[in-house]
């Protein structure tokens, strides 16, 4: 998978409407939101570990969730197995945008404007 990084200094490198020090204040903004959705995406990992590993908060006794025998029902009243279901479907989400989408969206509102503008000129 390909870090945000590159895909966030090309996009800022090639926007022609962007001065020097725009450029360069776009840059550093968007570099430590990347910088934050990675602490994010980290913590999520960790999180998503121990809850694969049955250990810590997410740690389920009850032999049916093993088993596959426990109901939805079981499920939300098991605070323990359901903090593990969000952690696990939240995942594939929180990938997608901290990876893909993040980049592309904080582009086109730190440099969306100055397009806009270069053009209706």
């Amino acid at each position: 998978m390909v870090p945000p990084g590159p895909l966030w200094l090309g996009l800022v490198a090639a926007t022609p409407a962007l001065t020097w020090r725009r450029r360069l204040a776009a840059l550093l903004l968007g570099t430590a939101l990347l910088a934050a959705f990675h602490v994010l995406y980290f913590a999520w990992n960790v999180h998503l570990e121990y809850a694969l590993a049955n250990l810590g908060p997410y740690e389920v006794t009850d032999l049916s969730f093993a088993a596959g025998t426990a109901t939805l029902w079981d499920t939300l009243g098991n605070p323990a197995q359901l903090a593990k279901l969000m952690i696990g479907f939240g995942y594939g989400p929180l990938v997608s945008v901290a990876r893909r989408v993040a980049p592309i969206v904080i582009w086109l509102l730190r440099c969306g404007r100055f397009l806009v503008a270069e053009r209706a000129r």
